[in-house]
């Protein structure tokens, strides 16, 4: 995850920089034109002077309350300079003028004040929303590491006691076992960065690897699963064995989320530069809230499972620079959509 935001905070950085020098070059500007136009121009030195607000409001913006401070503290400095070598000995004239700026002076300071309230109150949400997250993520892994733990105690007193036979608590222990690495790895899986083995792979070839992976599920729920590939190749760079897992897991949903009878299908098209897999069900669908919140860790409305499936799926083709969308209703089913960016010939040269 550090590797991703680096970048972003490069960019932010870079950003409010540039900011800082048109702040800067605005000020020097306006002064320049106060110092450039004549005493007998009022009308344009007022104009000049309600140039001011552009800076200073840019400042209490980007920079909060202490960069309004410092642009009010060089733009009163400027402009009394001006007021200094300019003024004729009218006191309405220096009056006047004086106004011109005090107004976005205190007004700069204000929206500074206001800014810094606004972030101070944002990091503050976000850290009780992390928080909460950590809470939340704590108690779901303990839920869904009690139920096998429980399942191991009553295996072994039903040993105990001489209920059952020693091949049958081996079966039941081993699968408890399984559910709570299944749930450790999952967890796992979303904290850390992902290791990607990339390598040039037929898009077509992994959809129809992804049917033979998934066929076993779809059978036993009764479900048909089919796939519409085109038969133009299509190459793209990505870790076969992270994308399988996020496919499938995709896939898997849809097949649950389906009645008996129902069809689950698997569509690949070119679409420009962009390798497009699309997995269509014609299940229960989801209403608005779920579909808000699908990629949200550790929130799940089944029965069953951590809540981490979606979230790891988007992560893994997030991190091979594509992106999912997904489309679903009550009752109408689901359509999600996997974009995975094109390997050009040309880019191979």
């Amino acid at each position: 995850m550090a590797t991703f935001f680096q970048p972003v905070k490069r960019v932010a950085t870079n950003r409010r920089y540039l900011m800082a020098v048109l702040i800067g070059i605005s000020v020097l500007l306006i002064t320049y034109f106060h110092h450039a136009t004549t005493y007998h121009d009022q009308p344009l030195h007022s104009i000049y002077a309600e140039l001011h607000y552009i800076p200073l409001l840019l400042a209490g913006l980007v920079f909060g309350f202490r960069g309004a401070l410092f642009t009010s503290f060089m733009v009163t400095l400027l402009y009394g300079g001006y007021i200094v070598t300019d003024w004729h000995g009218a006191s309405l004239w220096l009056v006047d003028n004086s106004i011109h700026i005090i107004f976005p002076v205190l007004f700069a300071l204000l929206v500074g004040f206001l800014m810094d309230l606004k972030n101070a109150r944002g990091r503050q949400l976000e850290e009780n929303r992390y928080l909460s997250g950590l809470g939340q993520a704590a108690a779901v892994i303990v839920h869904d590491l009690k139920n096998p733990l429980l399942n191991v105690k009553a295996a072994i007193k039903r040993l105990e006691r001489g209920t059952s036979a020693c091949e049958q608590v081996v079966t039941a222990v081993s699968e408890a076992v399984e559910k709570m690495e299944q749930v450790m790895d999952g967890a796992l899986d979303f904290s850390k960065p992902l290791q990607l083995n990339r390598k040039e792979e037929d898009a077509g070839a992994l959809i129809r690897e992804l049917l033979r992976t998934s066929a076993a599920k779809a059978e036993q729920e009764g479900v048909e699963l089919t796939i519409d590939a085109t038969e133009q190749p299509l190459t793209v760079m990505v870790d076969p064995a992270y994308l399988e897992r996020a496919l499938v897991n995709l896939v898997n949903n849809a097949i649950e989320a389906s009645q008996k009878g129902q069809n689950v299908s698997i569509r690949l098209l070119k679409r420009d530069d962009t390798a497009v897999i699309r997995i269509r069900d014609y299940g229960k669908g989801m209403d608005k809230e779920t579909l808000n919140h699908l990629f949200i860790p550790f929130y799940s409305k089944k029965g069953s499972g951590t809540g981490l499936g979606m979230a790891v799926a988007r992560k893994i083709v997030e991190e091979h620079q594509g992106r999912i969308t997904v489309k679903s209703r009550p009752a109408s089913g689901t359509k999600i959509a996997v974009h995975l960016p094109l390997i050009s010939p040309t880019s191979r040269t």
